[in-house]
């Protein structure tokens, strides 16, 4: 039996993970070369690369590619929005940091982890280099 992975939908919030999530869907479906080398690819493979891009994305974010019909330029306009590049990004992450808790009551050790792991992602994104 296989299990069914829900998809992931991209918000404010999620781009790391959606990130992983849209680029495996895309290497399952042998597409990845519509975004990493374009010039190699049909019309057919990037028509379904953009729908795939547009499946996985939560309403909210149909704003950033709504005028994109090119799977490679709706992808960058997505990622020049969610890839924090200024000090206010650089803020924004270092107050999530300093805010990170965990109760134990609340949420299981291991999501803890994993939201401990993305926080750090992003810290190292934004250039910040936390030390134990």
């Amino acid at each position: 039996m296989t299990s069914i992975v829900p998809a992931v939908k991209l918000t404010e919030q999620n781009y790391l993970s959606w990130k992983t999530y849209f680029q495996g869907r895309m290497m399952s479906k042998g597409l990845l070369g519509t975004i990493t080398d374009p010039t190699t690819t049909t019309t057919d493979q990037k028509q379904k690369a953009m729908g795939i891009l547009i499946e996985t994305l939560d309403p909210s974010q149909y704003r950033h590619v709504q005028d994109n019909y090119e799977v490679t330029l709706a992808y960058d306009a997505l990622k020049t929005h969610h890839e924090p590049t200024t000090k206010i990004d650089r803020i924004e992450v270092s107050k999530e940091w300093a805010k990170l808790t965990w109760n134990p009551r609340q949420e299981s050790l291991p999501d803890f982890i994993h939201r401990f792991d993305q926080l750090t992602t992003r810290l190292n994104e934004v250039g910040i280099n936390e030390t134990t």
